[in-house]
């Protein structure tokens, strides 16, 4: 089980086994900025596809898109100034390029004591909860704030389908009590996270926490969906081997239809050659009838010529006996 306040050398580490336990339906970035972030190349590494990248400074925000759109698809890049959770409309761009944003020098400069306000302006930015918006609403998400922010603006409706949660938070004294580190930890709890993992940022001054929403049940779940894993499995197998004997006595009817079917053929075969053999003697037998019948009738033919012929001859001899004498016979 995953156990509080680990010190890993890189959160994508963790993010690699939570993913395996909370496999994510969209991944939200904040605070992108020109690319790259370290979250960015764990979410291009893993071949993620539901990727919403979210970038308040328009020049970080056509460096994000130059980097990484045509290296990916299915990710969808914003150009939108999001809530950190404090009142103040105001967006500061500070000497400190990578954290200008609605919090103001003045409140940084315990982190970095030479952090200066170069310019401000009025800006309109996006709730926190709307973000989803951007993306499926059903899924559960992870959302990753790569910004400083009040724990104002961790709220049910901001992390009502959050599973993952990751947040930069400032380790030093003199902050705003909605930035101190108790006062965080006390709020992510309230909400149903805990902390998996803590690992420093930048000079150790800031860290990035991942946050997991119900660990404990999230492993009894792992659990129960093992054991029913295991169940479903042992059902399978069961299944395989009724279809396996199945196969087996439809095998055995297959070889047995096959000796009926040679059996069959060998009689078919015989009774094919018997039939031949008969033709071939009934026809012998007409022509040796026709034959003999053609014997006999030349037989009959000849003997009626010579009856004909012995009768001719003893007509043609009683005929001239009977005739009388001449007379020079008599004298």
């Amino acid at each position: 089980m995953l156990q509080k306040n680990i010190n890993i050398d890189s959160s994508a580490v963790c993010l690699s086994l939570l993913h395996e336990i909370f496999p994510p339906g969209t991944v939200y970035i904040v605070g992108a900025g020109s690319g790259n972030s370290k979250f960015i190349h764990w979410a291009h590494a893993k071949s993620l596809t539901d990727v919403v990248l979210i970038e308040g400074v328009e020049k970080k925000y056509q460096q994000l898109k130059g980097q990484w759109c045509s290296r990916v698809q299915g990710w969808q890049f914003e150009n939108i100034v999001v809530s950190n959770g404090f009142a103040d409309n105001i967006f500061y761009n500070l000497s400190l390029t990578s954290e200008s944003g609605l919090i103001p020098a003045s409140l940084l400069c315990h982190i970095w004591p030479k952090i200066t306000t170069l310019s401000s302006k009025e800006c309109n930015f996006l709730p926190l909860q709307d973000v989803y918006a951007l993306g499926d609403q059903e899924k559960k998400s992870w959302l990753i704030l790569d910004y400083f922010i009040s724990v104002k603006l961790l709220n049910a409706d901001a992390l009502r389908n959050v599973n993952v949660l990751v947040i930069r938070v400032p380790c030093c004294e003199g902050l705003p009590e909605e930035m101190n580190v108790n006062v965080v930890v006390s709020a992510i709890t309230d909400f149903g996270f805990k902390i998996a993992a803590k690992e420093p940022n930048r000079d150790n001054k800031n860290e990035y926490w991942v946050c997991v929403r119900d660990v404990n049940n999230a492993f009894v779940t792992l659990a129960e969906e093992c054991r029913q894993a295991e169940t479903d499995l042992i059902k399978v197998k069961d299944e395989c081997q009724i279809l396996k004997n199945k196969t087996k006595a439809l095998e055995a009817k297959v070889l047995e239809l096959e000796k009926v079917e040679t059996h069959l053929k060998s009689l078919i075969d015989t009774e094919r050659k018997n039939k031949q053999k008969e033709r071939i003697e009934r026809e012998e037998l007409f022509i040796f009838k026709v034959n003999d019948l053609e014997e006999r009738v030349c037989s009959l033919l000849q003997e009626q010529k010579n009856f004909i012929k012995q009768t001719t001859n003893a007509l043609g001899q009683h005929i001239t006996k009977s005739l009388p004498r001449d007379n020079g016979s008599r004298e």
